[in-house]
Order: structure tokens, then sequence, then C-alpha cells
């Protein structure tokens, strides 16, 4: 057993609150077998009223905190091909390709030496999840980027976007990592969680069989900092490897750095 982890499996009060700081998951719910308690079933109920919600949520740009992280950081807006938020869910195939003029508009602010990291945000299935952690992430990616030496871009902010929309903007940026952090699903625990998925200079025809994914990013859970750590480290081994993807683990040196470690080498 894990030193770092007491013994409780004699004490079910202990192990209960020791389950419970480590998931929200609905473990050791008491009543019958075949029912929920009545607490448990209205929590549901609420939980997956957040969840439904979410998904129709609107990624408004015009959001005080989302505006003020816009003017920050210089921000560059693009929208996908989905033509409106009725036909978001409707054509997600849409929305993994960038309109063809913002495509260009891209090819050409790009059009000098591209980035070692690029970072963008989209709302995804859960918009308001975007607009409430996703400046926090891409803040903590942006100065730990820098901290390391690594260029940047502006970030780039996708309307209407799907995950797929990394391989139109690897092809516009030439950048050697795209970072897109995402509104994600929401699930019947909490319906306020960011994704960021990585690919190592992606292009057309690229699938999730060549990204990376750091998924339930909140500030419950881990910190930005912590959070920007693993994703960096992720993208230094592919870095090193020259591809992303199913190939690519995370290390525990790479995602559990000691705060006075530069855990990650300068790409040449």
């Amino acid at each position: 057993m894990n030193n770092d982890v007491p013994d409780v499996s004699n004490d079910e009060d202990k192990l209960r609150a020791l389950v419970r700081e480590h998931t929200p998951a609905r473990l050791f719910l008491n009543g019958s077998p075949t029912s929920y308690p009545t607490k448990t079933w209205l929590e549901l109920r609420a939980d997956h009223a957040a969840a439904r919600d979410a998904v129709t949520s609107k990624f408004d740009l015009s959001n005080e905190q989302l505006e003020e992280f816009l003017q920050r950081r210089n921000a560059v807006i693009v929208s996908t091909q989905v033509p409106s938020d009725e036909m978001y869910l409707a054509r997600p195939d849409l929305g993994r390709r960038l309109l063809t003029r913002d495509a260009e508009r891209l090819r050409t602010l790009y059009d000098v030496e591209p980035p070692v990291i690029q970072l963008s945000l989209a709302g995804g299935l859960s918009a308001s999840a975007a607009m409430t952690a996703g400046p926090g992430l891409v803040d903590a990616l942006f100065d730990a980027s820098l901290a390391l030496g690594w260029t940047t871009g502006p970030v780039i902010v996708v309307e209407r976007a799907r995950v797929g929309v990394l391989n139109d903007l690897g092809e516009c940026t030439k950048a050697q990592i795209v970072i897109l952090v995402i509104g994600e699903r929401p699930g019947l625990s909490h319906a306020d969680s960011v994704s960021a998925y990585l690919g190592y200079e992606p292009r057309t025809g690229h699938t999730d069989a060549n990204r990376n994914l750091v998924s339930g990013i909140n500030e419950r859970a881990t910190s930005y900092e912590m959070a920007a750590r693993r994703i960096l480290g992720i993208a230094q081994q592919a870095m090193m490897a020259g591809q992303s993807g199913w190939m690519i683990k995370e290390t525990p040196v790479a995602t559990l750095p000691s705060s006075e470690t530069r855990f990650l080498d300068r790409p040449e």
C-alpha cells in the first residue's frame, strides 16, 4: 500500500471521508439496494439540470470576465463553419473547420516565424465552463511557456468549435504545439470543467489518436498552474518524440515537478 495513503480499510467512516476527498462520485450511498435516498435523488436531478444548461449555454464574448481576458491577451477571434448556435450540436463536422476567410486571416497573421506554442480557447460543450475556467488556465499556460523561453502566438478564440479544429489551427499557424482549451462535456457530478487537447504540428487528417488530453480541469480539482505543468510536460514529450497522441504517456517527472525544478528543456 502507498505509504502516503492512510490505512482506513477497517474504519468505514474514515474510508468514506477519504473517498469524498478524492472524488465527487456517488459512492457509499445510504438507502435501499434498489433506490437512491431522497436527498441523493434530488441532488442528481439538480446536477442533471446543470449539465443540460451547460450544454446549451452561449459562449458570450461580451461576458465581463471573458472580455477582460480577450483585451489583455490581445486575442484573435475566429469562427468555424457552424452557422448558428442552434446548429452547433447538430453539425459537429462543421465545427472542425474554420471559416475560409478566418483561415486566410490566420495564415496572413502567422506569415512569419511560427511560434513553438499556440494557445486557443473555445466554448465546446460547456461554454459556461470555458468562460469561467478557460481564461485562468490559458493565462497559466501562457506564463509558463514564456518562463521556459518558448515563443507563443496571440491567443486564438474560436467560436462554435469542436476539438478537430486543431487541424486547421495547426495548418494556419504552423506552430510546433497547438493547445485547445475547451469547455468539457458535463457529467452528473460537475458541469464547470475544461479540457486541454494538445497536438504536435496538427494537420489535415489527424484524429484523436494524434492528440493528447488533460481533462477535468477546474479549481476544485487542481490549480491552473499544476494543470499547466502537466500539459506542458506532455508538450515537451511530444516535441522530443516528434509526434503526439496515443504513444505519448505522462510521466511522474514531467507531471509532478518540484517548485524549484525547471523540468522542461527549451526545444531546439
